[in-house]
């Protein structure tokens, strides 16, 4: 006997994308479509937030495509769609896009206090700063590093030494990363001279 198939597949659905992701190359996956025939997939993906979609990749087998986005910038939305259609021509509407947006930079540290070189009487003196993430994935931490020995991580904007330092030129180094793992440059201090 003859199968006759006149219904579309069901369209695939989009795995959800972290919110930011890294440049380079970035996986976009769905859900199996349900039919009576095998199902084949078309995936579209656009590199500006979905204003334009690129040729669309057809013919796939397997429900993800991966897209080189190692050449966008900060900021850069990315996004992809599916759709099924059997071996009868039957096709399904393409899917809801999921997109992320690409961050490759980490953040950057400034100082607070101290600015000027400081001279302080003071073994346990505190360094203070700020960070700024140009509104990207955000800040997971901070790496502290004091006379290029002692490393902390921390998200405290500030740090004060647990012990009294010895009396010398102490220099306070602070690199911040973000939540996609872009480590910042490292920022130094101006240098805190301790004379007790």
């Amino acid at each position: 006997h003859v199968l006759i198939d006149t219904v579309e597949p069901s369209a695939p659905v989009m795995n959800p994308m972290p919110q930011y992701s890294k440049p380079g190359q970035i996986t976009f996956s769905w859900s199996v479509s349900d039919d009576l025939l095998e199902v084949k997939y078309n995936f579209q993906y656009s590199l500006d937030g979905g204003e334009t979609w690129e040729d669309t990749i057809e013919g796939l087998t397997v429900q993800s495509y991966t897209v080189n986005a190692g050449a966008l910038q900060d900021g850069a939305i990315v996004a992809g769609r599916a759709m099924a259609y059997d071996a009868v021509g039957n096709g399904s509407a393409y899917s809801a896009s999921a997109s992320t947006m690409i961050d490759g930079t980490g953040p950057e540290v400034s100082a607070v206090s101290p600015t000027d070189p400081e001279r302080t009487n003071n073994p346990r003196p505190t360094w203070e700063w700020s960070w700024n993430d140009h509104e990207l994935s955000g800040l997971d931490y901070f790496i502290v590093t004091l006379d290029g020995e002692f490393a902390l991580q921390t998200t405290s904007t500030s740090f004060t030494p647990s012990s009294d330092l010895f009396d010398g030129d102490h220099t306070l180094k602070v690199q911040a990363v973000d939540k996609v793992g872009n480590a910042g440059e490292e920022f130094t201090f101006v240098t805190v001279t301790i004379d007790t």
